[in-house]
């Protein structure tokens, strides 16, 4: 999942096991956001290219949804 922060023209993308939703929570209570994509987004033959939950930075940059800078959280294997 991604989510804009249009004040701080920051996409947030989240990753498994890294406290990224905990993080994103809290920008979330502090700054104005949306999700990235805010919804499926599919083909002309009706087939998902961009998963609205589970999408990946790869994926909103092939697709052009936005060119905003870029944070992520990455996983401490020492945490694990």
């Amino acid at each position: 999942m991604a989510v804009w922060f249009p004040e701080l023209n920051l996409l947030y993308v989240l990753n498994p096991r890294t406290a990224s939703s905990a993080t994103a929570m809290t920008l979330k209570r502090n700054f104005q956001w949306a999700n990235i994509p805010n919804q499926d987004i599919v083909d002309e033959n009706g087939h998902h290219v961009v998963d609205a939950k589970h999408s990946s930075f790869s994926e909103i940059e092939k697709h052009a949804l936005m060119e905003p800078e870029i944070f992520e959280n990455a996983l401490n294997p020492d945490n694990s």
